[in-house]
């Protein structure tokens, strides 16, 4: 009998021969195009590849019987082949940072030219290398073919998504694989999901808790849901937790905390792929689930990207904003991210019992005005509250809007998948005809290796500027100290003395503080504004020598959503006795008046400033990715018109003809399936 040492030995062997014979076969592979970085003619034929792929059969089955006879286990499986596959895309991202001026200048002098050439480099690779990653991080498909094949037989709608899953399958339209999967999993099921997205203490699990009536989801002042927690009916309260690396497990509804909040469950180090909640509640029996997503703008940087990722499959978005504050970018823009992703949407103003009925009708009629400004849509927004007597004011929220979705929610759930599966229907025909090859009556085009070198080089400006320090603000507390003194001057240059001793300048004080406020909003804005016209002429530029049109570059992406100065609350009032020093000349009379607007508002308004100063660099941060975002989709589209299309070893590109009958056929079957019931779509306006 072996002894362990003995087996350990044989199986390490064994694992030695199991990884050469992959190797093996990997060189003789004439199924998948050769590397372009590899050493070795591929001058095996087909047979010989099929041949020797059945004789390493045949040795792995000869060392797992050998295993079995002698009672040699193989090796646990611990490593889960996608946080493998991430951490391999990770190591692949550190060795292109190698590739930097700072590094490759310790092999020689470059110039100006070649360091701006390697930064477009890098700036090229690391964003293929970042959008791979974002794909594994979505979770992985379950016998999508099958799952396709079984919605065609639901209707035009299955069909149509069926029609695309061979279309981006045949072209190799690997950027939609992600979301086809999604809408193949919604679509296995008719529950109307409402998710529920907001800034880190906006009050999600809260209201959740309050609508659900119970105290399961994770509440507290700190970022706390690091995943989504998808809650469903249940005949009892408990939680099903997936885990990458381990079987899933099935805990008692109290301890979810040990799984989604941040402390207990830091970045995510336990691998947890997905979360949900089941709870005996009525207003889910009726076939409502409702997702409590990871706060947005909070420092668990992995729980923003998680709750970014679920945006697309929900049928609502909620989006809660505390009714002390204002709208901003990050809120804009996730309410538009909502509406292209063919979601509804909606904006609550949480924590309204803060609020004087009359302060919370204007709150609600500045954020619709806002959002119809910026978005140009009418979104419906309301004041809620769960504390004390303002809990009437989700009581009526909840009866107004949330009680319909319990009547309407299978009506609903088919109009929003309907809008996103015509959706992704748009997007794969877009994509499709920038792969038609342009006839010989085409206006000239740039070289390709031009195009893809402009692209390049606006990426790498785009990544210098992301990474780049703005210009340091001002000190807060000196920037109240500075507004009190301009106020207390212009007070006392304007002071009236028939409206008595005491004079109310609290619109005086807000009107210098919001002065200051652009003053450092345009250090915030340095460089953004010339980046995106750098980033639309590159993009027009490639359009109009690609004869691609420019119909869908111009506007693409706009500045907008920058925040404002919220330090005009109702808390902050300002009132002034003329002092008697003023008698002695203004220097005095300025100097009196200053100290008393210090002693009033000093404290609000540096805490103003500091809140607003965080908020121009939350701004500044989302400006720069979205832009990015945009201009990465855009570059994407005029790399594919200048590439052929993918296909295997052995099959001929596709024709432009192939290619405009796909597209034909797409918008035939994606015109009867959208015409399907097309009045019910009221229910989601």
């Amino acid at each position: 009998m072996f002894n362990e040492n003995h087996k350990s030995h044989i199986r390490t062997v064994f694992q030695s021969v199991d990884e050469l014979l992959s190797k093996m076969l990997q060189y003789l592979d004439s199924t998948h195009p050769p590397s372009p970085f590899s050493e070795h003619v591929p001058d095996a034929t087909p047979v010989q590849g099929r041949v020797i792929a059945d004789y390493a059969v045949r040795v792995r089955n000869s060392m797992l019987r050998l295993l079995q006879t002698h009672a040699i286990p193989l090796a646990e499986k611990r490593i889960s082949a996608v946080w493998a596959a991430r951490a391999a895309i990770m190591a692949a991202r550190v060795s292109v940072d190698e590739m930097g001026p700072r590094i490759v200048r310790g092999y020689g002098a470059l110039t100006d030219e070649d360091a701006r050439a390697l930064e477009a480099m890098i700036a090229q690779l690391q964003d293929i290398l970042n959008r791979m990653d974002a794909f594994l991080a979505q979770g992985p498909g379950r016998e999508m073919q099958s799952r396709l094949e079984r919605l065609e037989k639901t209707g035009d709608a299955g069909r149509l998504l069926n029609e695309l899953g061979q279309i981006i399958t045949k072209y190799g339209l690997v950027e939609f694989r992600a979301t086809l999967e999604m809408l193949a999993e919604r679509f296995e099921s008719d529950v109307f999901e409402i998710a529920v997205f907001g800034r880190v203490s906006s009050g999600k699990s809260s209201l959740l808790d309050y609508l659900l009536q119970t105290d399961a989801l994770p509440v507290g002042v700190t970022p706390v849901t690091a995943i989504p927690i998808r809650t469903v009916y249940g005949d009892e309260a408990r939680a099903v937790i997936d885990l990458a690396e381990a079987p899933s497990v099935v805990v008692a509804a109290k301890r979810l905390v040990e799984f989604a909040a941040e402390q207990q469950n830091p970045a995510n180090s336990k691998h947890v792929t997905r979360i949900q909640l089941e709870l005996p509640s009525s207003i889910l029996r009726a076939g409502l689930a409702f997702v409590d997503t990871p706060g947005l703008g909070s420092l668990a940087t992995a729980g923003s990207a998680e709750s970014l990722w679920y945006l697309p499959r929900c049928d609502l978005g909620i989006v809660l904003v505390d009714a002390s504050s204002t709208l901003v970018a990050d809120d804009v823009s996730l309410v538009h991210s909502l509406y292209e992703a063919g979601a509804d949407a909606m904006v609550l103003l949480s924590k309204a019992d803060l609020l004087s009925d009359r302060d919370q009708q204007r709150a609600a009629e500045y954020a619709r005005r806002q959002l119809h400004a910026e978005i140009a849509r009418d979104t419906p927004v309301y004041s809620v509250s769960i504390k004390a007597d303002g809990a009437r004011l989700c009581d009526d929220w909840r009866r107004e809007m949330l009680l319909p979705c319990l009547d309407d929610h299978r009506q609903r759930f088919q109009v929003s998948m309907r809008r996103k599966i015509g959706a992704l229907r748009d997007a794969v025909v877009a994509a499709l005809r920038k792969r038609i090859v342009a006839g010989p009556n085409t206006a000239s085009a740039l070289e390709p290796q031009l195009i893809e070198q402009s692209l390049s080089t606006t990426l790498a400006q785009m990544d210098r500027a992301r990474y780049s320090v703005p210009k340091p603000f001002p000190a807060a507390g000196i920037m109240a100290h500075d507004v009190l003194t301009q106020a207390a001057d212009r007070i006392a240059s304007s002071w009236d003395s028939h409206a008595g001793p005491t004079q109310d300048v609290t619109g005086i004080v807000q009107s210098a503080a919001d002065y200051a406020a652009q003053r450092i909003a345009a250090i915030a804005a340095t460089g953004i504004q010339e980046l995106n016209q750098a980033v639309t002429n590159t993009l027009q530029q490639c359009g109009d020598h690609s004869a691609a049109g420019t119909t869908d570059i111009i506007g693409a992406f706009r500045i907008a959503g920058l925040p404002l100065l919220d330090c005009a609350r109702p808390e902050l009032h300002a009132e002034v006795t003329r002092p008697l020093m003023g008698l002695f000349g203004k220097p005095k009379l300025v100097q009196g008046i200053q100290k008393q607007l210090e002693s009033q508002v000093f404290r609000q308004l540096t805490a103003a400033f500091d809140r607003y100063q965080g908020r121009l660099l939350e701004w500044r941060r989302w400006s720069l990715d979205e832009m990015q975002r945009v201009f990465t989709a855009k570059a994407e589209l005029h790399r594919s018109r200048f590439s052929p299309t993918e296909c295997r070893t052995g099959e001929s590109p596709q024709s432009a003809t192939d290619i405009g009958r796909d597209i034909e056929h797409l918008i035939h079957i994606g015109d009867v399936a959208m015409c399907a019931d097309t009045s019910a779509d009221q229910y989601l306006r």
